[in-house]
């Protein structure tokens, strides 16, 4: 029997998406100065955008190891309201071995305590099967299960934190890349909640959006660090790059998002089993 290829790493962590569909509003010029908590919820938000279309490419550098991986996406809020629940249908574009893998999900809202409904369809063996997966929220160790052990960026890097989890101090306000930010530093009010001691945020004066993260061990050592670049799509903010860097190891993660469509009405019909066999050239048609 021909061995089956594995699914894309991307498809078993579908809490990646509450990153992809963090969309910001633009800027609305507020003229009050905004208190360090403040900055922090509007910086962590997921609002505004119905729905997106989108390319990603995934790569992964460790060591000698490097990996590929480009799926193509569609995601859409349930009611078209944030705080709510979401759809999401992914496809694997490369490598070509795992081409048309494709990946359906409803997820639902950490508040509503209900677990996230996902499926998987192998184009070899033409079936869709239903995967068991309890979507919790918070950090918890990865599994060494497949390729995405090796990324960088792993569960609690990817999904938004709440800001209330832990207590912010505005260290200054300065200049990254010759822009004016902020320089907030984060620390856990429970150290149970982050594997890390510390987190120091830079974000943006004008639109609050994060561009760069260091993450602190427990000697106030930096291990780890993100950069984010952000592209505009009408009233929304849609992440471009991120890109995260261990800095003990050297490994690095990069993300990219391509050929972004927001706000485009997608059809419920999308998200369905039967959509999920057509294959990414499906996705790819709405993409151009």
């Amino acid at each position: 029997m021909k061995r089956q290829p594995p699914a894309p790493p991307m498809l078993r962590l579908p809490c990646l998406i509450l990153l992809l569909a963090t969309f910001l509003p633009a800027a609305s010029g507020n003229a009050a100065p905004l208190t360090v908590d403040e900055i922090m919820e509007r910086a962590m938000a997921p609002r505004g955008g119905k729905d997106m279309l989108a390319r990603l490419d995934f790569l992964i550098e460790a060591g000698t190891e490097r990996k590929r991986f480009v799926l193509l996406m569609a995601y859409k809020r349930e009611g078209g309201k944030p705080g709510a629940g979401a759809r999401l249908i992914m496809f694997n574009d490369f490598p070509p071995h795992a081409r048309d893998v494709s990946f359906l999900a409803r997820l639902h809202p950490p508040a509503s305590g209900k677990k996230d409904e996902m499926w998987l369809y192998l184009p070899q063996l033409r079936s869709i099967r239903k995967l068991s997966h309890r979507h919790e929220h918070g950090h918890h160790p990865e599994k060494n299960e497949d390729d995405f052990a090796l990324s960088v960026l792993q569960r609690f890097e990817l999904q938004p934190r709440d800001p209330g989890l832990d207590k912010h101090v505005l260290l200054e306000e300065t200049e990254l890349d010759g822009q004016p930010v902020y320089r907030i530093a984060s620390t856990p009010r429970d150290a149970r909640t982050s594997p890390y001691a510390r987190i120091v945020f830079w974000i943006t004066h004008d639109d609050h959006l994060p561009v760069r993260l260091d993450y602190l061990d427990a000697g106030r050592q930096v291990v780890k660090r993100q950069t984010l670049r952000w592209q505009r799509r009408g009233d929304a903010w849609v992440w471009q790059e991120v890109e995260a860097t261990d800095l003990l190891t050297g490994h690095r993660t990069r993300l990219r998002l391509r050929d972004v469509k927001v706000n485009t009405g997608l059809s419920d019909n999308l998200f369905s089993k039967r959509f999920m066999r057509r294959g990414a050239g499906a996705l790819q048609a709405r993409l151009r």
